[in-house]
């Protein structure tokens, strides 16, 4: 028997091996990685034990950020905070990664207890409440009749270009003596 005839009869159960392996994996992986219907997205910003989320709340014809602080440490701590809307106009069909643009931004100090949390709102101005005012929701007309019945289901129109806002954080907390 050759060098060449034990390679031949290594190679079946290797192959096969490798191939149980991933069907294996496939099987035993979870199937999504988000966190689940009901939990908590993930924090917009973290400094420390300190986890902050931010929202752009609309409150009649007035637009404010709301911002949440929670402290999982047994220290209070001051936080210095950048909050900033954003706008984006994007495509989803577009082949080109556009960043989104600062169209206001504020600092504020924000303090949070040890083994707490705190929450503030800040007033956004007149001249970006107008613009966030004059946003159209997102499209949810359906595709061409012809696309959308091949496809058994209704369809958001990509070729339409939107515009998002959103609210981005940056902090940074200390001990718990003044911020500044």
């Amino acid at each position: 028997m050759g060098p060449g005839t034990r390679l031949t009869r290594l190679f079946a159960p290797l192959t096969a091996g490798a191939l149980s392996a991933a069907l294996a994996f496939t099987l035993v992986r979870p199937a999504s990685t988000d966190a689940g219907p009901g939990q908590r997205p993930p924090p917009d910003a973290v400094s420390g034990d300190v986890s902050l989320e931010g929202a752009l709340v609309r409150e009649g014809q007035a637009w404010s950020v709301r911002i949440r602080a929670v402290n999982g440490g047994d220290v209070a701590r001051r936080c210095q905070v950048t909050a900033a809307v954003t706008e984006l106009l994007d495509s989803p069909m577009s082949r080109v990664i556009r960043l989104p643009r600062t169209v206001w931004e504020t600092g504020l100090a924000v303090a949070v207890p040890a083994r707490g949390e705190a929450a503030q709102r800040v007033s956004v101005p007149a001249r970006v409440a107008r613009r966030l005012a004059a946003t159209p929701p997102p499209s949810k007309a359906p595709l061409a009749p012809s696309a959308a019945d091949e496809l058994g289901e209704q369809l958001p129109d990509l070729g339409r270009t939107t515009l998002t806002h959103a609210v981005r954080l940056h902090a940074v907390c200390l001990g718990a003596g003044p911020v500044g």
